[in-house]
């Protein structure tokens, strides 16, 4: 074969990929130039190709008497990545849009309706004005950068997810695996817990599971409302006619106290993992402390609204489990 039929260098190929529907999809390099991907359009969404290579994927929305404010909330809230009201770019946009809204047009005879696009004018105009001063629109209706945007995307049950820029240069955003429950923490981490039920484990023996079995550690506890949860999810699985139990987290308490300590000094506990700062979640209102070693979340009982106590480290008789936790980005 000659030795020149390969390209010189890889600028010299044209990177392109054809779907089945016959889109031709081309292969990008990321920002950090270490990856080629390409992208497609969701399911349902058609793709247009505009200035500067850009490209855009379109859907109709079929509702009759929206108004545009609730409108631009559905491209927004429900729809996928956070979509925006659409703008016109060309003619063969406006055909296709018009085609589509054909798709569903009443029968013959019914009133025409009108569909919004993202069009806002641009001061005023009269009938007798130019056409060219008719048609002025804004060139500031998208935000000037991504720094002004909110990125994020809600799952089906309702949970935010921000995206995130990461150091490969691509945004991405992470989910909890199935069983675990997520946080957003004030120390900047997201987290996800599970709860593991398991009566009269010790804590050691609760560490290797988190560690060998889910690739995680014990969990800390950041805040009231995570303790709280951590309670309510415990509690689900405690046996019929049983009292109320206690579940091992990764607290441990920092030197010793008395009694008669003053709260401030009671409350001085480390975390055996790094994704748990600070106190917060330790208040006089969310807390039984009896100078013990070991923090524990407390099952729910009558007329006891605290959550966290401590608890004698090498106790089991009232265990009834513990949390495991890894950090979503790590």
């Amino acid at each position: 074969m000659p030795e020149d039929t390969c390209p010189a260098n890889y600028t010299d190929i044209v990177f392109k990929m054809v779907s089945p529907e016959g889109e031709i999809l081309p292969w990008r390099q990321n920002k950090s130039n270490e990856l080629w991907i390409f992208r497609i359009c969701f399911k349902g969404w058609t793709q247009f190709i505009r200035s500067a290579n850009k490209r855009v994927c379109m859907k109709f929305i079929n509702e009759t008497g929206i108004t545009k404010n609730k409108m631009a909330a559905r491209c927004y809230d429900e729809l996928p990545y956070y979509s925006k009201l659409a703008g016109v770019y060309s003619d063969e946009e406006s055909v296709w849009m018009q085609e589509e809204i054909a798709k569903y047009t009443p029968p013959i005879g019914a009133e025409i309706k009108r569909h919004w696009t993202s069009g806002v004018r641009d001061g005023t105009c009269e009938n007798t004005d130019s056409y060219d001063k008719q048609t002025e629109l804004p060139d500031d209706t998208c935000p000037s950068n991504y720094t002004s945007v909110n990125f994020r995307m809600v799952s089906p049950e309702g949970e935010a997810h921000p995206w995130k820029l990461g150091a490969n240069g691509l945004w991405v955003f992470r989910i909890c695996k199935e069983g675990w429950k997520r946080f957003e923490r004030s120390n900047n981490r997201t987290v996800c817990i599970k709860f593991i039920n398991q009566t009269g484990i010790n804590k050691a023996r609760l560490g290797e599971i988190c560690w060998y079995t889910h690739d995680s550690y014990v969990a800390g506890v950041q805040s009231v409302e995570e303790s709280v949860w951590m309670r309510d999810e415990a509690d689900k699985y405690l046996p019929t006619n049983s009292g109320p139990m206690d579940y091992w987290t990764s607290g441990m308490r920092e030197g010793s106290c008395q009694a008669t300590d003053p709260y401030d000094k009671k409350i001085k506990f480390v975390w055996g993992e790094e994704y748990t700062t600070g106190v917060a979640a330790i208040t006089k209102a969310n807390s039984i402390l009896t100078c013990q070693q070991c923090l524990v979340i407390m099952g729910k009982m009558a007329n006891r609204t605290q959550v966290i106590s401590d608890y004698s480290c090498g106790n089991t008789a009232k265990i009834g489990g513990g949390f495991c936790v890894y950090d979503m980005y790590k």
